[in-house]
């Protein structure tokens, strides 16, 4: 009986040890990485030179590179699983923004971006269909919302202001030159560019990109930056946002389509308003973000065709691919506008 005990015993101590120095190996290049990242956001808001963005960018690659070969090492996976849950995806990803990361900063001229908020109780190719918007502007790594609202404020046309592809046509014809139609093929690129020509049209301003997200995604930020209080009082948390954006407000403004609306631009502007005030764990909310990032509920498109050439390959493109047995996907699009979803 005690040698079998004795068995179990170092058998524990030795999957004790085994979760102790994983945890040590990761945590030590996951502190490097963290630090040479902090530096470079630092560096950028002093107004960093292009070379030493370029140098810095190179040992921020290297050291993804060396954490990655912990990360999806065979022998060390059934730890680092619980830091990177698609480690493979998750590495390309963090691999291809940070060559992009100093230029998105505003490192060298301002960037102005349309933060889409895509409401999925009314499905489209992308997600759902835009609710609310903000123009934010990012210059030397300080962000400032210049514009926000929801859709009623934002100008249709009859016919889609940019040529598109001819297959591209014969499926969706000019529905898309409405601004909740233009994501209706799931090729997020497609959308982006339609939402900034409308932009540029009505607005006479050239956006640099356009990023998505919906109600989950925000679940996941609220996860990590904790709950927001709107003017009302209410207050949106983790557990409520989605229900309370795409169910009860249909509800509760049964009457009132312009409030239900305004409702929706108030959350996203208490969210926006608290990522801004920077009084949270960035660990954390990258971690809570791996989550809406693998389920495309966060989607990035670049006006610049170079930096959207190097995102491309990673899932926040939202790209579906024309390669030849690529993938399959399930697209699906409500355009009865009965909010059934």
């Amino acid at each position: 009986m005690k040698r079998i005990f004795k068995y179990i015993l170092a058998a524990l101590l030795t999957i004790a040890a085994y979760y102790f120095v994983s945890a040590g190996i990761v945590g030590y290049q996951a502190i490097i990485l963290k630090g040479q990242v902090k530096s470079l956001v630092s560096e950028i808001k002093r107004g960093a030179t292009v070379n030493y963005e370029n140098r810095e960018t190179a040992k921020i690659d290297k050291s993804i590179v060396d954490l990655n070969s912990t990360l999806t090492n065979p022998f060390w996976r059934p730890l680092t699983i619980h830091f990177l849950k698609d480690a493979q995806s998750e590495i390309v990803l963090a691999l291809q923004l940070v060559k992009v990361a100093p230029s998105m900063m505003g490192s060298q001229s301002p960037k102005k971006y349309l933060l889409v908020f895509q409401n999925s109780a009314e499905s489209r190719g992308t997600g759902g269909i835009i609710g609310a918007y903000a123009e934010i502007q990012v210059y030397h790594g300080a962000v400032t919302v210049l514009r926000q609202g929801s859709n009623v404020g934002l100008k249709s046309l009859d016919q889609i202001p940019i040529a598109m592809p001819t297959e591209y046509n014969n499926l969706w014809g000019s529905d898309p030159a409405i601004w909740q139609n233009s994501n209706l093929s799931p090729h997020f690129p497609y959308a982006a560019q339609i939402y900034t020509a409308l932009w540029q049209k009505q607005f006479k301003e050239k956006l640099d990109g356009v990023i998505a997200t919906d109600p989950e995604a925000l679940s996941s930020v609220l996860k990590a930056i904790g709950p927001v209080t709107l003017a009302s009082g209410e207050v949106i948390d983790s557990t409520n946002v989605v229900s309370k954006t795409l169910s009860t407000a249909y509800q509760r403004f049964a009457s009132d389509n312009l409030a239900r609306k305004q409702y929706l631009v108030d959350v996203m502007k208490a969210v926006i308003q608290k990522l801004m005030n920077g009084n949270y764990s960035k660990l954390n909310l990258a971690r809570q973000l791996q989550t809406p990032l693998l389920d495309n509920r966060i989607l990035l498109s670049l006006s610049d065709a170079g930096d959207q050439a190097v995102i491309a390959p990673t899932l926040v493109s939202g790209v579906v691919s024309e390669a030849p047995d690529n993938e399959y996907r399930v697209v699906i699009v409500n355009t009865s506008g009965n909010k059934l979803d």
